[in-house]
């Protein structure tokens, strides 16, 4: 291709002819058109999530448990409308049950996020994960059950484990709900006894 002075710019730059050039914008303004419609932008939403969880996820791997908590509630905030937002709310009452052993303050969080999700948040990961799968309110009313038995309040810690046996789960694989039927069975033997 040999560039003369008397070629245009796009002529120049793109090496088309006069009469591909108008083609290749509208092409362009068609690519960027795409770029900022909506079922990108929720396609850019997913990805940003997802970075996000993994960098979580990393720091609290790393031990960086300020980190972790830091991003999972900035994950909470601006994607509380997926259901990977509503898991790192969770995650955030699992940090202060876990990790500080502030059992008020867990049971605040974990109650907390059953009133704003009444009608339950089923979580399925998007990219091949070990995080828990399935409906979250049971992850909620399992540590709520947690929390009071630790308490000694065995009566709530019951209510609270049967309420995750009234829910259930569609996964039959649901580990929180095999470990439950295991706890009442136990609590419920001891009562008798």
């Amino acid at each position: 291709m040999t560039v003369t002075n008397s070629q245009s710019f796009p002529d120049r730059v793109l090496g088309c002819g006069r009469r591909r050039w108008p083609w290749l914008i509208l092409a362009s303004a068609v690519v960027v058109a795409a770029w900022f419609s909506p079922p990108a932008r929720g396609l850019r939403r997913h990805f940003t999530v997802h970075d996000l969880y993994v960098q979580a996820v990393g720091a609290y791997m790393a031990r960086d448990i300020e980190a972790s908590r830091a991003i999972f509630s900035r994950i909470a905030c601006d994607f509380g409308t997926l259901p990977v937002g509503a898991l790192a709310e969770l995650k955030v009452a699992f940090l202060v049950y876990d990790e500080d052993r502030d059992l008020e303050r867990a049971e605040s969080l974990f109650k907390a996020f059953l009133t704003r999700h009444p009608e339950g948040v089923v979580y399925v990961p998007q990219w091949p994960s070990n995080d828990y799968e399935g409906e979250l309110e049971l992850v909620a009313w399992f540590f709520l059950g947690q929390i009071a038995q630790e308490r000694h309040r065995d009566a709530e810690a019951l209510r609270c484990f049967n309420r995750v046996l009234e829910i259930g789960s569609r996964n039959r694989a649901n580990l929180i709900v095999a470990e439950v039927e295991s706890r009442v069975r136990m609590m419920e033997t001891n009562l008798v006894h």
